[in-house]
């Protein structure tokens, strides 16, 4: 998947007019594609992921030098199309993967309109919370193995905290702040766990700095 992940990326910046020549100078080509600034450090990221996948070779990436070249291994344009129709063939068995189909459609989403979120003609947001939708990415956090596994070893954490503070403070009331509380996933399950505490929780403050997560 990573390996077909990559091929699109590449397909689809190249789909802008990037990386199309042998030696290319990014800032040059993002102005060209009208990228914005405010993805200069997604797109420096996404070179620096490229470069390990040997799509492409540079001496300095800091993104802080307007001139940096880089040196394109093969300029071809690559047709999506025929990516996508790889992606296609795969997607059936992996979407069958409780731990990768999360990750399989918000992927796909986000990829397939990446040209027009790097123009500026659709919001990252926009996409990833359509209509204030957390559906794209809940599965990211909760049910799945490793998300799952992560927040009952949170939860119990919390739990064993209580005990020890309920053993030598019986009235104890404890105030949580849960930072960064996303699409609830790790909340959900510390609050099942806290229930037979009830009387011991003054208060549970869910926050986070997404409007479209507290809605």
């Amino acid at each position: 998947m990573d390996e077909l992940l990559y091929q699109l990326l590449w397909s689809q910046l190249q789909s802008l007019g990037l990386f199309r020549k042998k030696q290319v100078v990014l800032a040059d080509l993002r102005e060209q594609a009208k990228i914005g600034p405010f993805y200069d450090r997604w797109l420096h990221e996404s070179t620096m992921l490229l470069e390990r996948q040997k799509y492409l070779h540079c001496q300095d990436a800091s993104i802080s030098d307007k001139s940096v070249t880089y040196t394109v291994v093969d300029p071809t344009l690559v047709e999506s199309v025929a990516v996508w129709q790889l992606w296609d063939q795969h997607k059936e068995r992996w979407m069958q993967n409780t731990d990768l189909k999360a990750q399989v459609v918000l992927v796909e989403t986000m990829l397939r309109t990446l040209p027009a979120i790097l123009t500026g003609k659709r919001r990252a947001t926009e996409i990833m919370f359509p209509s204030g939708s957390m559906e794209l990415i809940e599965g990211i956090y909760q049910h799945n193995s490793v998300s799952d596994y992560c927040n009952e070893v949170l939860a119990t954490l919390v739990v064993a905290y209580l005990q020890e503070l309920l053993t030598h403070e019986e009235k104890a009331r404890l105030r949580l702040l849960e930072i960064g509380a996303s699409t609830g996933g790790t909340t959900s399950k510390i609050l099942q766990i806290l229930q037979p505490y009830q009387a011991s929780i003054e208060e549970y403050c869910y926050s986070d700095i997404s409007i479209s997560s507290l809605r």
